[in-house]
């Protein structure tokens, strides 16, 4: 009765362990467009997946281009806005308040060395900051290095460049990405299959 007891025991902390384990386990970045873009389910956003296509481009530029790109009939998209703040000791809701930059580089681990699915990975980025700071009397942009992990904010000027990654907020393909298969019979027909070829057969039996 003690070991059975002792089992149990061992089974629970076993399975308390696994189901943290699998809920620490960040889903997969799901392709969308043949590859042009991936979804993000856990922060419901969609990256495209080139993330330097155009270059070196001032923020003004960077933003129109964002706002004209057309993926799959998919239009909207924009640059990443980005707050910086301290990463030591900050956890996953406080990265991604700090934007999809932080989030990508400290939680998903995408980096310049390790850019997963995506291609054309590192450097400075615009994010899509422009704000006017009444302390300093001028407009203000921000930036994040994928090279570091770090972000800035400076004095917005035209001739500042960086590259251009444009994202969208949700899923653009709201699921009908998925391949259509051959629709199974339902499993209730397997199983009453077989009784209505029997009750077929006695009623021949009696007809006989």
């Amino acid at each position: 009765m003690t070991s059975k007891i002792c089992n149990l025991f061992l089974a629970m902390i076993i399975l308390c362990w696994t189901s943290q384990a699998f809920s620490a386990v960040l889903p997969p970045l799901e392709e969308r467009y043949g590859g042009l873009a991936y979804f993000d389910p856990q922060v419901n956003v969609t990256f495209v997946a080139n993330t330097n296509s155009q270059g070196q481009l001032s923020y003004q530029s960077a933003m129109d281009w964002a706002a004209g790109l057309d993926i799959g009939g998919i239009t909207g998209w924009t640059l990443p806005y980005f707050t910086p703040g301290p990463t030591a000791g900050c956890d996953e809701a406080c990265l991604i308040a700090q934007g999809l930059f932080a989030y990508l580089y400290h939680i998903r681990g995408i980096t310049a060395s390790a850019p997963g699915p995506f291609t054309n990975l590192g450097g400075i980025y615009w994010a899509s900051n422009n704000n006017f700071e009444y302390s300093i009397g001028a407009y203000v942009n921000a930036q994040y290095n994928f090279d570091t992990g770090f972000g800035n904010v400076f004095f917005g000027s035209p001739t500042n460049l960086a590259n251009a990654w444009a994202y969208k907020a949700g899923d653009p393909l709201n699921g009908l990405n998925v391949e259509l298969s051959a629709v199974p019979l339902p499993a209730a027909i397997w199983m009453f299959g077989p009784i209505a070829l029997g009750f077929g057969a006695l009623r021949k039996r009696r007809n006989r």
